[in-house]
Order: structure tokens, then sequence, then C-alpha cells
């Protein structure tokens, strides 16, 4: 972990969601923690600045104390972060904000922005021609106002050289992960995620809405939290009869009333859980392909390989050399000014 002292800037406006600020926040505050707990030199300094400063009210009325953007003109910044929020559409006609923003963008390290925050920043025509994701009910809004921006639809977050957006909410703290893992490694990363108690560290190119999500939505009462427990259990007896036996049903009904809710079988359903886990481990650790296979649930590594193909047009094997060659090229690529174009 290098020892320079990274200066994290939150840029905040009126009604700011606190989702987006303290989600991100509290990844490298845990960070913090625990390099005061086990030692370590990897350091973090938080400012939060406003238009003139003072306290800012977020959408529910709870004030943030900001410092004005002044403040900050002569000082270094590693980090600046805009988080989404209600307020996005004054702030991104705020020409004195939008102006600072600019004029510090391409001197620092990480410029991020969460949800709604991507409207702030394409305001200011840093985002043209740059590929960029926001949250998914704000997609149509987006494309219509910024036709010149490349909006990646479905993704949670993406990384453009040193561009970050996300779709803010609660993929913040995935978001904060990744940003985190940069700074001090895949390890240390996993062990402030399990400090943060989330049960599963998604990557951005997973969807905004998971087939877990989609699954609990449709679900009536008596299919209560069975996805839930087949997300957490895929390497379990899911056929039909183990499932229909966790819900109290005989098979056949469970069959009958699952097709009806969700539009699928359950054996389509739990192969899709099982896909979603499996694709995210075989694109973001290195495990052996054999052993992912088994934990989510596929038994050996030639039926994942047979469920790739079928689903996702790929084998395991050259989804991970496309994610490490993509890795490869972020890493070569270093720090470029968000005004140039892509060569």
């Amino acid at each position: 972990m290098a020892g320079q002292l990274r200066h994290l800037v939150f840029v905040l406006y009126p009604q700011v969601s606190l989702t987006n600020l303290t989600g991100a926040m509290e990844v490298f505050e845990q960070a913090v923690l625990e390099q005061e707990r086990s030692g370590g030199d990897l350091s973090y300094k938080f400012s939060l600045v406003s238009r003139d400063g003072g306290p800012i009210p977020s959408y529910f009325g709870v004030g943030v104390e900001t410092l004005p953007l002044a403040a900050l003109d002569d000082t270094p910044i590693h980090t600046l972060f805009i988080p989404g929020g209600l307020g996005f559409r004054d702030a991104m006609t705020d020409s004195k904000l939008l102006s600072w923003i600019k004029g510090r963008a391409n001197s620092v390290d990480r410029l991020c922005t969460a949800g709604t925050g991507s409207f702030i920043l394409a305001a200011t025509g840093l985002l043209d021609r740059r590929r960029v994701v926001t949250h998914w009910l704000m997609n149509e809004e987006f494309a219509e106002r910024f036709p010149q921006v490349d909006l990646v639809q479905n993704m949670l977050y993406l990384r453009e050289k040193n561009l970050w957006t996300s779709a803010g909410m609660g993929s913040a703290i995935d978001f904060s992960l990744a940003l985190l893992e940069e700074d001090a490694g895949r390890e240390f990363a996993f062990k402030i995620a399990k400090r943060v108690l989330i049960v599963l560290r998604r990557s951005g190119d997973q969807p905004q809405i998971s087939s877990v999500l989609q699954a609990q939505a449709l679900e009536g009462s008596r299919l209560d939290r069975l996805h839930e427990w087949v997300h957490a259990n895929l390497k379990a007896d899911l056929s039909v009869e183990a499932l229909a036996a966790r819900v109290g049903m005989s098979p056949r009904n469970f069959s009958r009333v699952y097709v009806s809710k969700m539009g699928m079988t359950p054996a389509t359903a739990v192969t899709k859980m099982r896909l979603e886990a499996a694709q995210n481990a075989v694109s973001h650790t290195d495990a052996r392909l054999s052993t992912i296979a088994y934990e989510c649930g596929f038994g050996d590594e030639q039926r994942m390989r047979r469920a790739f193909l079928r689903w996702i047009g790929k084998s395991p094997s050259d989804l991970r050399a496309e994610a490490r060659q993509d890795t490869s090229a972020e890493s070569s690529a270093g720090h470029v000014g968000l005004n140039e174009e892509d060569t």
C-alpha cells in the first residue's frame, strides 16, 4: 500500500442524496479504522464542499456542514466525487459550481460520480464522447439531454481511465470498494467488504437489477424468501422437489405456481442465479474454474462450461481472458486528461 495521503473531496448541493454520500464515505472510513487497528500506511483525508459552504440540506432535510469551493482552490485533490440527488437539475445549471468542477477535473487522480451526479458532470462537457453509466430510471432523460455522451445501460459502475461513474444508491458501496481495491489491493478491499457486512461484493458489470431482486419482486407470500435462500445456497440440491419441500408445496403445484408468477421454470431461475454468481467469480477472482463450478452449484467444470456457452455465448476461460485483458488495458492507460479525445 502506498503511503500517499489521498484527499477525497465530495461536492454537495441542496437535496443531495445521503445514500450516495454516506455509502461511499463509510467504505473509506472503515478502511482508515482497519489501518489503525492492523497497521499500514494507507491514509485518507475527507472534505465536503458546496458552492458557498455552510449547511447543505439533503432531500429529507438533514443538513451536512460544508466548506466553500474556494477553500480548496490551493489544495491538491486525489479523488473528486459528485454524488447524485434530487437537486441535480438545479445543480447542473449552477455556472459557478460547474466552472469549479471543470477547472479541477484535469488535476485530480480520479473523477467520480454516482447516480444523477452524472447529469451535473455531463453539464460541464467533461463526459462528451465518454462511456458512462447512471441510474436505470434516468437513462432515457440522460440520453435525450446528452446525446454526445456514450451511455452504457444496466451496469453498476464503469471505469474509463481516471473517470469512474456508477448507478448510485445501493451500488455506492460496491463502487467505493472498487476504488479502494485500486488504492490498496483486492485482499484489503475484501477485508473491508466483510467489515461493512455486505452479502456479495458485486463487480461493475453486474446488472443494476439482479436476478435475485427480480425474483423477490415477483414472488408470492408462499415463496417468501425462497430466492434469497437459493442465492445463499447455490451448491445445495435445488431440484424442483427440494424447492417445493422448502415452501411446503407439492412439486407439481410448486412448478405450476412458480411458472405462473415468474414466467419461467424453477430450473431456469436457478440456472440464471448460478450463472450470475459464476460469471462474477470468473471475471473478478483468481479461483480455479473447477472450484467456481462447485461453489456455484454446477457440479463440475464441464457442466458450467456448457451453461456459459448456452446462456452467455462464451466459455468461462474466454470470459476470464477478456476480463484480464480489460484490466491490463486500464492499468496501462494511466492518468489521461478528461478533455483529451480517445485515440
